[in-house]
């Protein structure tokens, strides 16, 4: 169609169209990353997981037992039960700790982080 002869009904009717494609196009790309949310999920928070998490780092803060993240880390991985929460918290805390306690800037602590999930 000649856009510059549309009818602005052409016009909606056209626009129409095209919010319905896109939104079927987000359907269904909603669908196949939701079918794949865990693997998604693991691929993206186990590098920094390790890198946060690791037993050296736990263990140099001393707030935390490292023994007893590992044992969560562990069952959270082994499916045993669900601590996505949890570790998210931690992994929260442990960014919060190198920003303002180690009076880290905000772009190194997210090159170090950024630089570690690339190697992993």
């Amino acid at each position: 169609m000649d856009d510059a002869r549309m009818t602005l009904m052409q016009h909606l009717e056209e626009l129409r169209k095209r919010i319905v494609r896109a939104f079927v196009a987000w359907f269904v790309a909603f669908l196949v990353c939701y079918s794949y949310a865990e693997q998604m999920y693991l691929m993206i928070s186990r590098p920094l997981r390790e890198a946060l998490l690791n037993p050296a780092v736990v263990e140099s803060r001393g707030y935390l037992s490292a023994p007893g993240v590992q044992a969560v880390l562990q069952a959270h991985d082994a499916n045993r039960e669900d601590y996505s929460d949890l570790l998210l918290v931690l992994m929260n805390l442990e960014i919060w700790c190198r920003l303002f306690l180690d009076h880290r800037s905000a772009d190194d602590v997210a090159g170090e982080l950024a630089e570690r999930a690339r190697a992993a």
